[in-house]
């Protein structure tokens, strides 16, 4: 263009490197982000919670002795292995771990709150999480960024995700991943577009049947293995769900998951398929949640079955987080 000015290249290499030096110091406060932050499980529990929404709502602590609920809605099980897995470098040491693998916790469907869940979890994850998630799943943008601040100090969103992260540790008193015990109240049983809408998000990605995860998969193997070399009883619970709900859900995910569940008892891990056990409408959140009153009946039997029954009433503690 007529009178313009070409920049002289030697203003591009200074621009490149002070982009470049505040990549680093951008990487150097992420880091510094979670080097502070110690998990404050107490060292007396004896059974962890973990998982996605089903362990959040249906899975009472109290039933238990010295339980502690960490789940938390939309943990996908690579963030349950990383959560883990950091709890027992930061000095925990429970007797068992029990953690809700529903039929649709292996699928690939797209997950829209993504982004939610890497501001979450990003500071716990390491290179092969990335690594795996590009090989074998949808390469989501907030994926993408988070990568490149944590591994080559891009500063992409990462001073965003510090402020964030830390309001999540001020509002709570603890970290973001850490979850809790939120039963649900009320049924939204008889609503039928609720049921052809939460079986369209877990078993169809765009329209189309969806498929498993191999990523899901192989944290999933990595999870029972984790149990094993430290000692812990592993647990995997196929929660109950609405008798319409398993109607819809393909067949080849329930061959699929129990198949994939069942098979990781070479690492001496259990799997109890409860999805099919009989509750009532009114003890029924939505389609795939049982609510308050339901969850306080499974509680008690996923107790009994698993060992750890705790003497006297459940439900005193109807938000959980012994973590104070």
């Amino acid at each position: 263009m007529p009178g313009s000015k070409v920049i002289p290249s030697w203003i591009h290499f200074i621009l490149l490197t002070l982009l470049l030096v505040w990549g680093v110091r951008i990487k150097d406060w992420f880091l510094d982000a979670n080097r502070d932050y110690k998990s404050q499980v107490p060292n007396s529990a004896k059974t962890l919670l973990l998982g996605d929404s089903h362990t959040v709502k249906l899975m009472d602590p109290s039933a238990w002795e010295n339980a502690v609920n960490l789940g938390m809605s939309g943990e996908f099980i690579y963030y349950s292995y990383y959560k883990l897995n950091r709890l027992l470098k930061d000095g925990c040491r429970p007797h068992s771990v029990i953690i809700s693998l529903s039929y649709h916790s292996l699928a690939t469907f797209p997950y829209f709150g993504g982004a939610e869940m890497n501001k979450r979890y990003h500071l716990l994850v390491d290179r092969r999480f990335y690594h795996r998630k590009f090989r074998y799943e949808d390469l989501h943008q907030s994926t993408l960024a988070r990568y490149l601040g944590n591994a080559i100090g891009f500063p992409i969103l990462v001073g965003q995700d510090i402020a964030e992260y830390y309001k999540l540790r001020n509002d709570s008193g603890t970290a973001g991943w850490m979850g809790a015990y939120e039963p649900a109240t009320g049924s939204r049983i008889g609503k039928r577009r609720s049921l052809k809408a939460v079986l369209r998000r877990h078993f169809s990605k765009f329209g189309l049947p969806t498929g498993l995860s191999q990523a899901k998969l192989e944290y999933l193997n990595d999870l029972a293995r984790l149990c094993q070399i430290h000692g812990i009883e592993l647990w995997l619970v196929n929660t109950p769900v609405h008798p319409d709900y398993y109607k819809g859900i393909p067949a080849s995910f329930i061959k699929a998951t129990d198949h994939a569940a069942s098979s990781l008892g070479q690492y001496g891990a259990q799997y109890l398929n409860l999805s099919t056990e009989p509750y009532k409408d009114e003890e029924f959140y939505d389609y795939d949640h049982l609510n308050a009153e339901g969850s306080e009946r499974f509680s008690k039997k996923l107790a009994q079955l698993t060992g750890g029954q705790q003497p006297g009433e459940l439900g005193t503690t109807k938000t959980n987080n012994t973590l104070k």
